[in-house]
């Protein structure tokens, strides 16, 4: 079996600009390019092996908590 991995990624940009009399005089866009990977079969194959997930155990039950929690995009900005 290949690896299954997540990979995430966002983008999130800041802008600045600054005018003096109605003039734009700076105009700065920062970006925020945050990204993730995670190899998500490395954290089941133990529990598959054990056959915690046919068993549906309480080990199987916290990994896949963990997974999706891993599985939303947080905000860049915190």
């Amino acid at each position: 079996m290949g690896k299954r991995k997540l990979r995430q990624s966002s983008e999130q940009n800041t802008g600045d600009s600054k005018y003096e009399r109605g003039a734009l005089v700076s105009d700065v866009n920062t970006p925020k390019d945050p990204s993730r990977s995670a190899d998500l079969l490395s954290m089941l194959e133990p529990l598959i092996d054990n056959a915690d997930a046919t068993r549906d155990t309480a080990a199987w039950q916290r990994a896949l908590s963990k997974i999706h929690a891993m599985t939303v995009l947080k905000d860049a900005s915190n």
